[in-house]
């Protein structure tokens, strides 16, 4: 073969090899064909929502109202909605898309719906020709499923799949488990807590039960229950520890927020006796040991306003770890349960040590959930000292990693015998039971005396964890840190009361950057134009040059041969 030849030969294959690439990309483009390159997979459709999607038997429809002219840093996430819902939508059948574009012509003919839907177009500002304008937007998806419909805006990429995973579970849900908040402390600081849980929206997927433990009013558990959230900084009544008990004992799992002691202290927000709760007797029992010593991490990453001087008649202050404030970093957070992934920081106050049975016992399972840095120690002699040590101040002793919340999951035995039931109470007897239990049903507790399979007790050290009044003076001096226990209580809420799926969903981390977050409809045309043709255009190139290289070479041993 001539040169002429083997040139001609090159030419046409280069070609042939481009021809196919386009014809391959092209028909990619068209069959919405995606290749996620992301670490975590985290722009493609999960298994865990496959899996929720997939459990509806009656078609879902998912109706996408967007403006055509959105705002440049809307672009990428209403991109990356319509690209999850399509992939979502090839593999579960029920789903159908929509999308819908809300021109002025569009908007005027959809009022109705629109209305019935409840969706209103949002002001957004707006760069356009270096002037800032106000411009009204719709971005939002609704979800409709027999007589039930969802409406929300379309989340940001990090949030997308927990957010629709959420919906779908909403839409699919016949009734939301019920979940009970129990507090006995003076200060209904507990009580508080969970009622701002609903009040924000943030038990959408359970239904809250709040009762009032404080003073010896009985714990009537309602019908039904999923689990059950018990703050006891104060003793508890026989039968109110008789009412916790059975409701492990029935299969019920249960978060007790409780300390080893309680403390003579001086800070106003703490007015309890000095009494030791008698609720650690109960853990206990379970085989969850409490210790009656007070936990500080000299590293923690709360900080507190600490006096160092005076001058001049005012007081002088830096801000300082506060030791008797533990902060759970999130390396120290147990990674076993998903939901706990997303937690950053968890704030755990006047801490006791917690620890579990060892050797565990045959037919237990129990691992720690959270933990206190290196730098961690334990007060062990009354009376603790809880004033906040001088700025710069180290531990005094030995450091270590003090565990300050487990997790036991076992064959329990009642902590009462038959014969010893404490007399129960009738609601009757109650001035106003409504006061303290959103429930007009009552049931009497069966006795058990061993666990129903799957019984888990779940213990944290620190029946302050979660206290509304600590909370809010915490948000003042680190927002992120208040939220982020917030997220923790949620979290585990909703691992034990909805189920692992949703909470799988929650622990995926999304690691994305856009090159640009907007284009225009002609940018994004170009855009794919120059996606389609790169490739083979970069291929032919990549061909051109290594034939011309293989001309050179082989010229070069021709010379050499005819030597």
């Amino acid at each position: 073969m001539n040169k002429n030849a083997q040139r001609l030969a090159a030419v046409v294959s280069i070609l042939l090899f481009a021809v196919a690439a386009v014809a391959v990309n092209v028909l990619l483009y068209t069959k919405n064909t995606r290749f996620d390159l992301t670490r975590d997979k985290s722009l493609s459709v999960s298994p865990e929502l496959e899996e929720i999607a997939g459990r509806i038997t009656d078609a879902l429809n998912v109706t996408l109202y967007v403006s055509p002219d959105l705002p440049p840093q809307l672009l990428a996430p209403r991109q990356t909605a319509e690209d999850m819902l399509r992939e979502l939508a090839s593999k579960v059948p029920q789903l159908r898309i929509a999308a819908v574009a809300m021109t002025n012509e569009e908007e005027e003919k959809r009022l109705e719906e629109l209305e019935r839907l409840g969706i209103e177009p949002q002001q957004m500002q707006v760069m356009e020709r270096n002037q800032l304008t106000v411009r009204n937007v719709y971005f939002h998806m609704a979800f409709q499923h027999l007589d039930k419909t969802e409406v929300m805006e379309i989340p940001m990429a990090e949030e997308f799949e927990y957010k629709v995973a959420r919906a779908v579970i909403r839409l699919t849900m016949d009734k939301r488990p019920v979940v009970a908040f129990i507090d006995n402390s003076p200060q209904k600081e507990f009580f508080t807590l969970a009622s701002s849980l609903e009040r924000f929206g943030l038990v959408d997927l359970y239904e809250p039960v709040v009762i009032d433990a404080s003073g010896g009013k009985p714990i009537f558990m309602p019908p039904g229950v999923s689990l059950a959230v018990v703050s006891a900084p104060a003793r508890l009544t026989p039968r109110q520890m008789y009412e916790i008990d059975q409701t492990l004992l029935s299969g019920v799992p249960v978060v007790a927020l409780v300390g080893g002691e309680d403390y003579e202290n001086q800070l106003a927000m703490f007015q309890d006796s000095a009494t030791a709760p008698n609720f650690r007797d109960l853990v206990r029992h379970y085989g969850v040991d409490l210790r009656a010593a007070l936990v500080r991490d000299w590293e923690s990453s709360l900080r507190t306003p600490m006096e160092v001087g005076r001058r001049g008649g005012l007081r002088l202050a830096e801000l300082s770890p506060n030791p008797i404030f533990p902060v759970v970093i999130q390396e120290n957070i147990s990674g076993t349960y998903p939901a706990l992934r997303r937690v950053q920081r968890v704030l755990a106050p006047l801490a006791s040590e917690v620890a579990l049975p060892d050797p565990m016992p045959e037919g237990f399972r129990g691992e720690l959930l959270l933990t206190t840095t290196e730098a961690g120690d334990t007060q062990t002699t009354p009376p603790f000292d809880l004033q906040q040590p001088a700025p710069g101040a180290k531990a005094p002793g030995e450091t270590r990693k003090v565990p300050v919340a487990v997790i036991l999951e076992g064959p329990f035995k009642s902590f009462f015998k038959r014969e010893d039931i404490p007399p129960g109470e009738d609601a009757r007897r109650m001035d106003d039971p409504s006061l303290f239990v959103r429930s007009t049903r009552y049931q009497p507790p069966v006795y058990r005396e061993t666990a129903e399979e799957g019984a888990k007790l779940v213990v944290i050290g620190s029946p302050y964890a979660f206290s509304g009044q600590i909370l809010q003076q915490i948000s003042n001096l680190d927002p992120n840190l208040a939220s982020s226990t917030v997220a923790f209580l949620q979290n585990l809420t909703e691992t034990f009361s909805v189920g692992d799926d949703l909470t799988r969903i929650r622990s995926r981390r999304v690691e994305v950057s856009f090159l640009r977050a907007g284009l225009s409809e002609e940018e994004r045309g170009r855009s794919r134009l120059l996606g389609t043709l790169a490739a083979p255009v970069g291929l032919a190139l990549f061909g051109l040059a290594w034939g011309a290289a293989r001309r050179v070479r082989l010229n070069s041993l021709a010379k050499e041969y005819a030597r």
